[in-house]
């Protein structure tokens, strides 16, 4: 079964093609830093989230937030509802456009981001080519929990109970 975008077997898929992509290794020879993805629920609904460990072209790590588990505090914060991701995913806006039009919200210098330009450009590259299950959909995180804005003392406090 094709996993669905945005889920933890989804980002297992994308971090793979991540670590194996040697356009992605060339252009973000010079990237040093995680992000941090939040998709916001269009209907409401909590977001789902996924921290990734970019360092020189080659992804360390990818993690899904499951309620109630703490990430690291990430340099870039990049949130935006998943219609906007989709868009994105679908090529129907490019991704530095989505970000400078604020239909992503980036938590982070802007400068780095766009002197890495390619290297944002092949990243998306590569999330387009995971399959997504064909209609992509939004997962759904426990109806009771809850993000807080403010991150704690070293970590995000992530979706609990």
């Amino acid at each position: 079964m094709t996993p669905h975008f945005p889920s933890e077997e989804w980002l297992d898929m994308f971090h793979q093609a991540l670590r194996s992509d040697p356009r992605f290794a060339a252009a973000a020879r010079n990237w040093e830093a995680d992000v941090l993805f939040i998709v916001e629920a269009a209907d409401g609904g909590e977001p789902v989230a996924a921290y990734l460990d970019l360092w020189r072209g080659e992804c360390r790590a990818a993690r899904y937030v499951h309620p109630g588990e703490e990430v690291p505090l990430a340099k870039f914060e990049v949130r935006g509802t998943l219609q906007e991701f989709l868009r994105v995913l679908r090529g129907e806006i490019d991704p530095l456009q989505a970000v400078l039009t604020r239909k992503f919200r980036l938590k982070g210098p802007l400068g780095p981001v766009l002197r890495c330009a390619q290297a944002v450009l092949e990243f998306v590259r590569i999330a387009r080519s995971v399959p997504t299950g064909g209609e992509v959909q939004q997962v759904l995180i426990d109806e009771r929990s809850s993000w807080r804005d403010e991150p704690s003392e070293g970590s995000r406090p992530q979706p609990t109970a």
